[in-house]
């Protein structure tokens, strides 16, 4: 009576085995269109197809084919011996594409060459096996030795990654892949009782026989996702990086968006967004107008490439000379707004004349003389970020005042 009981939840749990490993194929098959470039993935998922044919021939065989053949032994008859060998086939090509899928990921396998013939090999073995053979249990114990060794290779080559791509997906696949070895290691010994000359199995060898299909599910089901783990942190990386590019992308075009191309100042966009004021606004200070009054000369006689240098050497000798709190704006074609925080009006005026006077005159590839900065240029305070835009507007007064003053027409040439 308790044979019968354990005969029939060993069925019983052959059609469970199927399922699980059909839930596990659609998955597989659902996620496989994300994994394009991902070849080990697909390893794995064939591995999981090659595993549901083989469990489909068990069920037939003993859940099915009995139905059909009114024997009173099947044992010997050429239906049990061809799905025996696609049960045996299946499984050993399953344990192929789990070792293929493993090297993929873990070192890049590119060459799979050797594959077909892993898979031909594989095939001949089932065929010997099943000639050696009539009985399903003596395939288990001749499948025994391959599985182990997989299934460490396995566990070894996920458990051993360099620390850097270590994860908890690779961790827990690779213990499983341990799991896995350990019973099959117990599967040996358990199946091959009887093929060792051990008539009388043990109640505990009998127990494991007769649930080893629920065994199998239970870490097969933990494998499974383990790799869909794997799989899903790949692609976390995947995004994780594109995120980055886009980021980084996305600074150079606010870059572009908010800095002068020619000169490399802020421009006035960058200004009326509060680029760069943040020390402005947190206390008072100064802002100066400053117009290069040579410009047109300089694009008039040597061609606008020589002002564009012109520009950017204005800019280049403001910059170095100033504080690292200040900013430089350029406002229109040659004006160019200063906002330095903390600083007062007289001196300000005092420093932007002492640097033009230190900047040592520019030499144009296509002027004979070296050419000097002249420029305009007026300063007024402010008290507040609030105050920032009538200061500005009160040094260019300023630094239209001055222009007249000096009576430097744009046109007077500017050479040292």
């Amino acid at each position: 009576m308790e044979n019968d009981v354990l005969s029939l939840i060993g069925l019983i749990g052959a059609v469970v085995q199927l399922g699980g490993c059909v839930l596990l194929l659609t998955l597989f098959a659902l996620l496989r269109r994300h994994a394009d470039r991902r070849s080990y993935f697909s390893s794995w998922g064939s591995a999981w197809l090659a595993l549901t044919l083989a469990i489909t021939a068990v069920v037939f065989r003993y859940n099915i084919l009995p139905t059909l053949i009114t024997a009173s032994s099947l044992e010997g008859l050429g239906e049990v011996q061809a799905l025996h060998f696609f049960y045996q086939s299946g499984k050993l090509i399953y344990l192929v594409l789990l070792a293929v899928g493993t090297a993929q990921y873990a070192v890049g396998l590119r060459s799979r060459g050797w594959v077909p013939g892993a898979v031909a090999l594989s095939i001949l073995y089932a065929g010997a096996s099943v000639a050696a053979s009539d009985r399903i249990t003596d395939l288990v114990v001749l499948q025994a030795p391959l599985a182990v060794t997989v299934f460490v290779y396995c566990a070894l080559t996920l458990l051993r990654l360099p620390h850097p791509r270590r994860s908890l997906g690779s961790r827990v696949t690779g213990v499983v892949f341990a799991m896995m070895a350990i019973l099959w290691v117990i599967y040996f010994g358990a199946f091959g009782m009887p093929r060792f000359g051990i008539a009388n199995m043990s109640r505990a060898a009998t127990l494991i026989v007769s649930f080893n299909t629920y065994l199998d599910l239970v870490l097969q089901m933990l494998l499974g996702y383990a790799m869909v783990l794997v799989f899903m942190e790949d692609a976390k990386r995947e995004v994780d990086d594109a995120h980055a590019e886009l980021a980084i992308a996305h600074d150079q075009l606010r870059r572009a968006a908010l800095y002068d191309t020619l000169t490399g100042a802020l421009n006035r966009r960058a200004f009326a967004q509060g680029v760069g004021l943040e020390a402005a606004k947190a206390t008072f200070g100064t802002v100066a107008m400053l117009d290069m009054d040579n410009l047109k000369f300089v694009n008039d006689s040597y061609g606008h490439s020589s002002g564009d240098e012109a520009l950017r050497y204005l800019v280049t000798v403001m910059r170095e000379a100033l504080r690292p709190s200040d900013r430089i704006y350029r406002w229109g074609g040659d004006e160019f707004l200063l906002v330095l925080p903390g600083a007062q009006p007289d001196a300000v005026l005092h420093r932007v004349e002492s640097i033009l006077a230190a900047a040592h005159p520019l030499h144009l590839k296509t002027a004979r003389d070296p050419l000097r900065l002249v420029a305009s240029y007026g300063a007024a305070e402010f008290g507040s970020g609030e105050d920032l835009l009538g200061a500005i507007d009160r040094a260019d007064v300023e630094m239209y005042k001055h222009k007249h003053r000096r009576r430097t027409p744009r046109s007077t040439p500017s050479v040292a």
